[in-house]
């Protein structure tokens, strides 16, 4: 299972701790995400069936073949409005910016 955008790496602890046979590759932009996910996967008793690799999106050194499940949880929040909300205070940028439109309106626009 892929897990791009990994950040807290909550995705692939709780798949791994809930599918034993499973093996995880998570992916992130962020050095920091990716050791606060690995501290996350150590308390869990995770750690060894889940890859830590740093990319941006899908450009990096993912591992070859195939996956089962790819998922992905990556900033949706519209730019203008991240300032607004509590999360801000608490949560790196890199996290929540979706870019000017979010990526609602990209989808939205996609379709017409």
């Amino acid at each position: 299972i892929l897990d791009v955008g990994t950040g807290s790496g909550i995705i692939p602890v709780s798949l791994a701790v809930h599918i034993p046979h499973a093996y995880f590759v998570a992916v992130d932009i962020s050095a920091a995400a990716l050791q606060i996910s690995a501290t996350n996967a150590r308390q869990h008793g995770v750690d060894e069936r889940i890859q830590f690799v740093q990319s941006d999106l899908l450009s990096g050194d993912i591992p070859p073949g195939r996956f089962d499940i790819i998922c992905a949880n990556l900033p949706y929040i519209p730019r203008e409005t991240l300032e607004t909300l509590e999360v801000y205070q608490h949560e790196p940028t890199l996290a929540l910016d979706g870019g000017a439109d979010g990526p609602r309106r990209r989808r939205v626009d996609a379709q017409q």
